[in-house]
This record gives C-alpha cells, sequence and structure tokens, in this order.
C-alpha cells in the first residue's frame, strides 16, 4: 500500500508573494509530484521529497491542509484474503430528504438513525444506472441481476431488502442485508471516531488516516465464506452503519460476471 499525499487549497491568496512561492514550490518538485493542478499538489509519501515538501509549506507559511489517500497495487488486491466491499456511486439525493424517511432517530444528542423502518426508495433516474451502488452512505444496493447470480450461488451471510421509486410498484433494486458479525478490529487499525455519543453511548468510526484495516488471524476461521460485516459502526453522524467485508473468492465472483460500480479494499492480517 502506497500513501498519496493531497495539499489542499495551497495558497489561494492573491498576494503576488504566495503565487511567487507556490510557483517556485511546483517548479522545484514537479519531478516528484504525481500529479498538479491549479488547488492542489500530489506526492506520494514514501519519496524522501515528501518531508521536504512538508518542511517547505510551513517555512513559506502556505495555507494548506494535507489529506491521504490510500493506494493499492494489483498484486496486493489480488492476493488479499478478505477485502472491504464498498459502492464506487451513491444514489446522492434519495427521495426524500427528511432524516427519519427510513430510519429511526436512535438519540436526541448524537441524532444517529440506526433502526431502518422501511424499503428505500431511491430516484427513477438512477435505476439501472449501476449494478452496484449505495444510498444514505453505505447501505448497498444491487440490481436484480447481482441478486440473481448471489442466490445462484449460494452466498452465505446476506438477504436482500427490496428498493422502490415512488412510481414504480415492483422492487427496482436489492438493499444487501449482512448480518454475520465479525469480532472487532485490530487496534493497528487506528479508527478514529465520527461518533462518540455521551448520552447513548452509541460509537462510529472512520478509517485512519494513513493505515488500513486489520484483523487478527481468528478472521480466517470466524469469518463466513460470503458476506460479513463489521463489529463496529463507522461512517457518518447520521447513518452509521457496518462494513461489509467479504473473502477473495467473492471479489473473483463479482469479476467473473463483470459487476461494475463495487470497489473492493484489501483488509491485513496481524499474525
Amino acid at each position: 500500500m502506497r500513501l498519496l499525499a493531497r495539499f489542499t487549497a495551497l495558497s489561494l491568496g492573491s498576494a503576488p508573494s504566495e503565487q511567487g512561492a507556490r510557483a517556485a514550490l511546483v517548479e522545484k518538485y514537479k519531478p516528484y509530484l504525481h500529479k498538479v493542478n491549479d488547488f492542489m499538489l500530489y506526492m506520494y509519501t514514501d519519496l524522501p521529497q515528501f518531508s521536504e515538501l512538508m518542511q517547505e509549506l510551513q517555512e513559506h507559511g502556505l495555507d494548506s491542509k494535507c489529506f491521504y489517500d490510500k493506494q493499492w497495487s494489483k498484486k496486493e488486491v489480488d492476493d488479499a484474503e478478505f477485502l472491504i466491499l464498498g459502492a464506487i456511486n451513491e444514489c446522492e439525493d434519495p427521495v426524500r430528504s427528511e432524516f427519519d424517511t427510513h430510519f429511526k432517530n436512535h438519540c436526541k444528542k448524537c441524532k444517529a438513525h440506526l433502526e431502518q423502518t422501511s424499503d428505500i426508495k431511491i430516484r427513477r433516474k438512477y435505476v439501472g444506472k449501476w449494478d452496484f451502488y449505495s444510498a444514505y452512505e453505505i447501505r448497498n444496493i444491487v440490481s436484480p441481476r447481482v441478486k440473481e447470480i448471489l442466490e445462484r450461488e449460494d452466498v452465505p451471510g446476506v438477504a436482500f431488502r427490496p428498493v422502490y421509486t415512488l412510481k414504480v410498484e415492483d422492487p427496482i433494486g436489492w438493499q444487501l442485508i449482512v448480518e454475520h458479525i465479525l469480532p472487532p478490529t485490530h487496534p493497528d487499525s487506528n479508527l478514529r471516531y465520527s461518533v462518540n455519543c455521551p448520552v447513548c453511548g452509541l460509537k462510529s468510526y472512520v478509517y485512519s488516516k494513513t493505515d488500513p484495516v486489520a484483523y487478527g488471524p481468528e478472521i480466517r476461521k470466524l469469518a463466513l465464506d460470503g458476506f460479513n460485516r463489521s463489529h463496529e459502526l463507522f461512517g457518518g453522524v447520521v447513518y452509521p452503519d457496518p462494513i461489509t467485508i467479504v473473502p477473495q473468492r467473492i471479489r473473483q465472483l463479482f469479476k467473473e460476471h463483470k459487476i461494475k460500480g463495487a470497489g473492493f479494499a484489501p483488509i491485513v492480517i496481524k499474525e
């Protein structure tokens, strides 16, 4: 795994001194930059020039924030025993915007919505667009074709809940319901809180900026050869949900049937 650093909002000021400092940095580090545009510089953190660039940004007083993207090689993804399964595409504008349309408010303090009270409805424009996508943050939805494939292959650990639009009575997709719970992640995952409610005790997490999600070797015995869900909740404040974890054979099944829209990120096993 490599980390690609994104320096955002780098010197947006109009002062000639700021623009000149930025131009000088770009010119100096151009051979080592992965990409550059008007507002961002991209550089891999394993290059020795990365720490030099960080220091120069501070010395010049340039206003910048650094974010990290985890990038896996094809070999790392191919060799992974287990992977996080997530959607590349999301239905960003659900049919109704009220938080409690499909989910019950769990707590007045943190306002997390956990219990699903009705079948999800999405806008008609998304119907048939993807094989695999998400709504309400990380609720994964599949097309009827994918549902048929998973049922035909007798993949364990997953059930299906219908997804509708307002004007279509028959289901246009199926929400994946994963119930088999894995043990907690390994401490080296270094998860960060997105919710830590002092009233109801709810905890939800986001991934570490720099560390991959990790499990102990017991995952090999405890995980189903199909769909599994994390012990922890992930995601934003409103709709936290477990992440879905699958063995390599599910990724290969998706590749075999050319299922579009699914992304896979390796899980690290700590021996």
